[in-house]
């Protein structure tokens, strides 16, 4: 389980500030973070991404991670690794169905590790990626400072120790070495104006929602130093965001009103289309050598 009432990221109070799904979500009163006190959603003792049926694929969301759209994503996400870590193995965790790992190693060595055995296999079998079933808290003896990067694609908000993960990732690194991540932006304009509606709160999945801000101070708590943040778009499949808008128009008519008129003009509207709310954050971190992450 998470901190019951003390912030992650600072060690302050905090309110309730939501529930739902039988499930709390809890806000610092001082730097705003936002955490799921029961951690990890499980059924029958398994987690939900290790089911033989994963949370993947609920409301039709396989349009979301099979689509070849991911292909488009990762190209942009890989060219910006680049720019700070040109070279070298990188190992891709919460490596999900494997486009990224699939993209990164045309130009590099790739290792990636998953939770769940359905994206595994599906990845081994479909895009050749050298993937392993694990988790970010396991023990690889044979990571400890081998790479020169490790990514983390929308991984940090669904772990329920991220400064942990975080300290585990910096162990994995060379000297130097560099550390990606995207993860949704609380402290964004839409997650402001949004507040509760904010389409990125999922007390099942999203354990930890942070801003710039309360990130950075985990991240350099972990022995990293920040380079570079930034907002970050994405290709969508049309059909998804129809689909999207009209789960999320369950409770707000204005969502509902959205994907109703998204979906009746899909037949005019392209395949994929590029979504930019300014509410995706990547982070650029590197190890910082004057530091320990003990």
């Amino acid at each position: 389980m998470l901190a019951d009432r003390n912030c992650l990221a600072c060690g302050s109070d905090s309110e309730v500030w939501l529930t739902r799904r039988d499930r709390t979500m809890r806000r610092c009163q001082k730097c705003g973070l936002l955490w799921v006190p029961e951690g990890l959603a499980t059924v029958d003792g398994v987690s939900i991404y290790e089911q033989d049926s994963p949370v993947f694929f609920e409301d039709g969301r396989d349009d979301y991670y099979l689509d070849d759209s991911n292909f488009l994503n990762f190209e942009e996400k890989d060219g910006w690794v680049r720019g700070f870590a040109p070279d070298g193995e990188l190992l891709d965790v919460g490596s999900a169905f494997g486009h990224f790992a699939a993209v990164a190693q045309r130009h590099r060595p790739v290792t990636a590790i998953e939770l769940s055995p359905v994206a595994v296999q599906w990845a081994s079998a479909t895009l050749q990626v050298n993937m392993r079933r694990g988790s970010i808290y396991d023990e690889f003896p044979d990571f400890v400072g081998r790479f020169s990067a490790v990514t983390l694609w929308d991984v940090i908000e669904h772990v329920p120790d991220p400064e942990r993960a975080l300290r585990a990732a910096r162990t994995w690194l060379r000297p130097g070495g560099w550390l990606f991540m995207s993860t949704p932006d609380a402290g964004s304009l839409v997650a402001r104006a949004l507040g509760r509606r904010w389409h990125y709160i999922d007390p099942v999945q999203h354990l930890v929602l942070f801003d710039r801000r309360n990130l950075g101070t985990l991240v350099e708590r972990a022995g990293f130093r920040v380079r570079e943040s930034r907002s970050f778009g994405r290709v969508y499949k049309t059909a998804y965001i129809a689909n999207k808008l009209s789960s999320l128009g369950r409770s707000t008519p204005v969502w509902r009103l959205a994907g109703a008129t998204v979906r009746s003009m899909l037949w005019a509207l392209p395949s994929h289309l590029r979504v930019n709310a300014g509410d995706v954050m990547l982070i650029a971190a590197q190890v910082d050598s004057g530091t320990l992450a003990g």
